[in-house]
Parts: C-alpha cells; structure tokens; sequence
C-alpha cells in the first residue's frame, strides 16, 4: 500500500514539472503563417475542425497568442483574394469570445496577458490580386480593398511555387519583373514585408538589387522555410537569402513541413536551428508553421501522400511546445532564445508594421 502511495505521490509532483505543460503555460507563441482562410472558402469547414492542424482548441492547447492568417491561392480567381479577407473579418465577428483585432489590444507588448488568439492578417502569393492579363491599377485597387477589410498586412509574397506576373516561385528561375517592381515600390511605401518564402532565387538576387538601387526602406521575411544548407531543396533558403533577411532585421519563420525540413527525422529541427544561428538568426528566428488542410492542395501535391507532410509528433498547432522542448534538450538554449524563438521575435518585427 505506502507503494502505491509514494507512486500516486510521486506522479503528483513530477507532471507540473514536465516540460512539456511548463511550456504551454509560460509561454505565449507567435505563429506567422496558418492557411485557415483557404480552408473557409467551403462554407462546410469551421476554424474547429482539428484537420486543418491550426483549429481553435489545436492553438489554444499550444499556447498560441497571435496567428497569421494569410490569403492563398495557386492563381487568380475571381475576388478570391476580397472572399479571404471578408472571411478574416467574420471569424474576428463571429468568433469574438477566441478571436480579436491587434488593435482591440491595449498592452500589445505583453501579448501573453490577452486571453484571446490576435490575428493579423498576409498575403501569401500576390497571383490572388488579378489576372495576368489586367492592367496594373486592378492589383492596386483590390490590394487597396483587401487592406481596407483586413487592417494591415504583415507580409506580401509575390509568388507562390510558379511565375507569376511579379515574378518567379521556387519553382522558376525568373526574376523581378516591370509589375513586380511597382509592387515593391507600393509595399515600401506602406511599410509592408516583402515574404522571400516562395521566391525563385533569382527573384530574391532582383528584389535586394532592386531595393539597394532605389534606396527603399521595405522589410523582409520569410515567412515560413527552412534552410537549404540543411535539406537541399530549391524550396528552402539559400544563405544569401537568409542572410539578406537577417542583417536587414527581419525574420524567418520556421516551418513545420517534413520535406522542407528533412523528412528522414524529426531531429532534423534541430539541425534547422543550429544552422540558423551560425547564420546569425538570433533575433530573427520565429515560428511560421504553414499547418493546412491536405484535401486544400492542388492534386498533384495530394500524390504525396497525406502522411508525407508532417512528422506525428510535430503535426499541429498544440505541438509547438513539444519543439520547444526538443530544441532546450538538444541545443541547450536559454530561457531567453526560446522566449526569442517562441514570440519576442516576431513580435519586435510585427510592432514595426
């Protein structure tokens, strides 16, 4: 019997001390990149329904304080980009006891402090603005709307895996072109990111050049990737990328996806992580998971296979204290850098938007 006991005893002191429930209750995370507003264009789908791995219970089980929600489209349709930004606006109405505006918040700083999830709002691939074959003022015009509906925008990517009329995807070899100059030159002037996550490499060597010959003072980031010098594929960041990214105060998002990060393992997170900071990505290192719908991707990424996209340890919102854990038993990082990584970060970066 005093077995039994001493076993129930000793059950009761040491599950507060896991690190795993320490996390979720200490701390906030910041998440730069969920696709729920793709997955709500079916009128069936809610934001509780746990297959999207980013569902309302998934992030408040991971302690998420702020989510991302960009708009995302392989291509234009129309209004598509309008459908998602009035789908953002009716989740912050319709959902008001979890959801709520960043500028309903008072003490933005502390973010930990919000009983609510915070959304901010992005545009994933600038493909969703208008057809290739408009003129430039319907970009404009419908960027102008979306932003009107949605608030500001924390980060612009102009492309997605193919060209666009901005330029090329990670899966093109074109650069800048005359369109996407006068996108950059309109997300400068309104103090918007330029997202590098699915820029072609010669995309991204046009927008520093660009930049640097126009003197525009535009931020940086990518959203949700990983590195190249870890998992050689072209969808990752090259070091010039990362490093362009870093020294000019942005941030990298680090994605949740197997093959960006290295399929074979999960510890490949952490050689995601310790490359990164020998690139220096100290304070610049944040979250960008990219959890999503499988049944939401074109057809033919769904012949992958619908295990081939996130390790089952790793595979949704509620795990992002589980990595955190990994990282602390693998790299030894401060309390400080996980706080970083976590939400200070993003956090310092989104303020500036």
């Amino acid at each position: 019997m005093k077995r039994v006991l001493y076993f129930f005893m000793l059950i009761t002191i040491l599950y507060p001390l896991s690190s795993h429930a320490t996390q979720k209750l200490t701390t906030p995370i910041i998440d730069l990149h969920c696709d729920m507003l793709d997955y709500l264009l079916d009128p069936n789908n809610t934001p509780n329904d746990p297959e999207i791995r980013c569902s309302i219970e998934q992030m408040q089980s991971g302690g998420v304080a702020l989510q991302v929600l960009p708009i995302w489209k392989d291509k234009y349709e129309d209004r598509i980009g309008i459908k998602q930004a009035e789908i953002f606006k009716s989740l912050l109405k319709n959902y008001s006891d979890v959801f709520v505006d960043y500028k309903q918040i008072d003490d933005f700083q502390n973010i930990a402090k919000s009983k609510k999830i915070i959304l901010m709002a992005a545009i994933e691939n600038a493909a969703v603005l208008c057809g290739d074959d408009e003129p430039f003022r319907k970009c404009k015009k419908n960027l102008n709307a979306i932003r009107k509906i949605m608030g500001p925008l924390v980060y612009v990517g102009l492309s997605w895996s193919h060209e666009t009329r901005f330029g090329g995807g990670n899966n093109s070899d074109i650069g800048l072109t005359k369109d996407g100059e006068k996108l950059v030159k309109y997300l400068a002037k309104h103090n918007i990111a330029i997202d590098l996550s699915h820029s072609s490499d010669q995309l991204a060597k046009d927008i520093l050049t660009y930049i640097e010959k126009n003197k525009l003072r535009v931020p940086l980031i990518a959203s949700h990737s990983a590195f190249r010098g870890v998992t050689d594929i072209k969808r990752n960041l090259p070091d010039f990328k990362a490093t362009a990214i870093i020294e000019g105060d942005g941030i990298i998002g680090l994605v949740f996806l197997r093959p960006f990060v290295g399929k074979a393992t999960s510890y490949n997170f952490v050689k995601q992580m310790s490359y990164g900071l020998k690139l220096g990505a100290t304070n610049s290192f944040a979250f960008g998971a990219d959890f999503f719908n499988f049944y939401s991707l074109p057809v033919k990424y769904q012949k992958m296979g619908k295990d081939s996209f996130f390790f089952p340890k790793y595979a949704n919102a509620s795990d992002y204290p589980r990595l955190l854990n990994l990282f602390q038993r693998n790299l030894s990082l401060s309390d400080d850098m996980i706080k970083k990584l976590a939400y200070l970060n993003a956090l310092t970066f989104i303020k500036e938007r």
